[in-house]
């Protein structure tokens, strides 16, 4: 789920003003940044912190119907009623792999006087069309309401005939949208995204005039492309460094965009993965001689002696960092299979090390288990972050047997500098069902329980508690799913500093319990630095926001106005709305007859922490 970057003045008064409550000397959910009483006394110094930007979405054709307009629309963000205007009237490119739009944009942070951030816009999209001829490139500049902005292709289209993969976009240097990189990867000659041995990834620069053609890389290709090239920033500037990749030849290298004179890093590697990425450095697990490693490279193309050994058939689905201790925290899923590739046993592990990539990693808590006859696995040992002076995390497994949705699962705590073999204390579990969306905000662990009535049972009741640090719960929203968040961002561009100040959920909802939509439900946005007061987002011409039944809301994109995509389970359409964050207001864009929406992809500003997802 995508956050949303505000202003911390401007996200204590979407909240506070629309719960008609006085912020005067309330701090921010993070110790690092605080709001000052003059920046969050009122809407209008929140609103004028955060400039507006056009929003981009694609639409395509609905199933079964005609007559609709397909292509690139825009929306002024601070006004999000204007008649969409549209960008081109040729079909956006298609991922070969995914089928979503090939569509991506990417955020610049605002600063005052004094070079402090002041929030991000989304400043630039990038989209590829076919028309026919070629597939072809386009760049728009989003910064400007004051006029519409127009189509710029980029480099020399590729052939009509490729299959396009997927794309990722990034900066060369920090918080300068001109100076983007766009990568492409192309499918071979079997037109095959999966059967990746002859594939290709293009690189083009946003300069690019139409008739340059754009640079074929040395990168191996893979999907997601993210996979395939991690970019790392040089630790002093934030401007690019070099990109990690594996070659044609299977070794890990680093280099600059030249790829003159590349680092091999890691020889023998048939795939690598990001584990975790910060300015400066990143851990990557690489699969070598039929084992995957860990290993910390540098923004010099450095690379340490392998960190940690991953267990067979492992999964690592995320990495928190605990800056304050100076370590990195992951989770490492490793399963047994038969011969007819079913799983028999799992083992999980939650695994620390320095960040500095000094010493070794230590497995701090494990545990392992069989998987009952019948049942399909999914473990996990998911760290959640640090709670006080605890790493929180919670173990859980998912089941799959005639609907059953969930074996147990618990939230544990493990003191931050505990030793491997610590036993963890149980903050709160389930006999049968498991826990997501968990995240630690304001001193508060928040918690997505969902519940099973027994093992055997698909019926789910699902609810949000919200605990200190002693576990007590200090608020249960009964019937409720997270639908998103705002993060406030402040500090430096080199250096952003991110706290929560309000998050959304769906309260209430009376859809079967054996759905997880929220039909029915009131969407609030809850304060974190107010004693959770809680308003309910609005609709224009008066009432509470209520998704009927199969719609689901989700934060997508960034600005003053986020865009979030309606799914329903009841139809094949996708339909964009906006979520006013100052108005606290839910909006529907026009939808062009017989089309779907759907936003463009974020790329996020700069390379961020990998896996700081809400």
């Amino acid at each position: 789920m995508k956050l949303h970057r505000l202003t911390v003045a401007a996200a204590l008064a979407a909240a506070l003003l629309a719960s008609g409550c006085n912020n005067s000397g309330d701090s921010s959910s993070s110790g690092s940044s605080s709001s000052s009483s003059s920046g969050g006394s009122s809407s209008s110094s929140g609103a004028a912190a955060a400039a507006s930007y056009w929003m981009p979405y694609v639409a395509g054709p609905s199933s079964g119907a005609t007559g609709g307009k397909t292509g690139v629309f825009v929306v002024p963000s601070d006004h999000p009623t204007a008649t969409p205007t549209m960008m081109t009237s040729n079909a956006v490119a298609s991922s070969g792999i995914f089928a979503d739009p090939l569509a991506t944009s990417l955020e610049e942070y605002l600063t005052d006087n004094s070079g402090a951030v002041s929030g991000t816009i989304t400043s630039s999209g990038y989209y590829v069309t076919s028309d026919g001829v070629g597939n072809h490139l386009y760049h728009l500049d989003l910064r400007d309401t004051s006029k519409v902005p127009s189509p710029v292709q980029v480099g020399a289209p590729l052939a009509a005939s490729a299959v396009l993969c997927d794309m990722a976009v990034f900066e060369q240097t920090l918080n300068t949208p001109s100076s983007v990189v766009i990568l492409v990867h192309a499918a071979g000659a079997d037109n095959s995204c999966i059967s990746a041995a002859d594939d290709v990834v293009y690189l083009y620069h946003a300069g690019d005039g139409s008739g340059v053609a754009p640079v074929v890389t040395p990168i191996a290709a893979a999907s997601p492309i993210q996979s395939t090239a991690t970019p790392i920033e040089d630790g002093v500037t934030g401007n690019l460094a070099g990109l990690v990749y594996i070659d044609g030849r299977h070794n890990l290298s680093f280099s600059d965009l030249s790829f003159i004179a590349p680092k091999t890093l890691v020889t023998g590697a048939s795939a690598y993965s990001l584990v975790y990425s910060r300015n400066g450095y990143a851990f990557v697990e690489v699969i070598a001689a039929g084992k995957g490693s860990l290993y910390r490279v540098s923004a010099a193309g450095a690379i340490s002696d392998d960190l940690y050994d991953f267990q067979p058939s492992n999964q690592t689905a995320r990495a928190v960092e605990d800056s304050a201790n100076g370590n990195l925290w992951f989770e490492d899923v490793g399963g047994t299979f038969d011969h007819n590739g079913v799983e028999t046993a799992y083992s999980v592990r939650l695994v620390r090390l320095p960040i500095s990539g000094s010493a070794v990693a230590q497995v701090i808590y494990s545990t392992s288990n069989t998987v009952p006859a019948g049942f399909q696995g999914l473990e996990e040992a998911f760290p959640v972050g640090v709670f006080g002076s605890s790493f929180i995390f919670d173990v859980q497994s998912f089941g799959i047997q005639r609907n059953t949705p969930a074996l147990p699962a618990s939230v544990y705590a493990l003191p931050v500098n505990a030793t491997a073999g610590t036993a963890p204390t149980v903050i709160t579990s389930l006999p049968f069902g498991w826990f997501g969306g968990n995240q630690i905000v304001n001193s508060q662990l928040f918690l997505s329980v969902h519940n099973a009535i027994d093992a055997n049972s698909s019926a789910i009741s699902n609810s949000i508690e919200v605990l200190d640090a002693s576990g007590a719960v200090l608020k249960n929203y009964p019937q409720s799913l997270f639908e998103g968040s705002v993060t406030a961002v402040s500090g430096k561009p080199l250096a952003p500093q991110l706290s929560t100040p309000v998050i959304y959920l769906a309260e209430g909802y009376t859809a079967p319990v054996t759905s997880s939509d929220p039909g029915g439900a009131t969407v609030y946005a809850v304060s974190t630095a107010v004693s959770l007061e809680q308003a309910p987002v609005t609709v224009p011409g008066g009432g509470s926001f209520m998704p009927i039944h199969g719609e689901q809301p989700g934060v997508n994109t960034d600005g003053p106005a986020v865009m979030m995509n309606f799914d329903s389970d009841s139809s094949s359409n996708l339909a964009v709305s906006v979520l006013d964050v100052l108005a606290n207001q839910w909006i529907s864009i026009a939808n062009p007859a017989s089309t779907t929406q759907q936003p463009f992809a974020e790329a996020g500003q700069g390379f961020g922490p990998a896996g700081s997802g809400f």
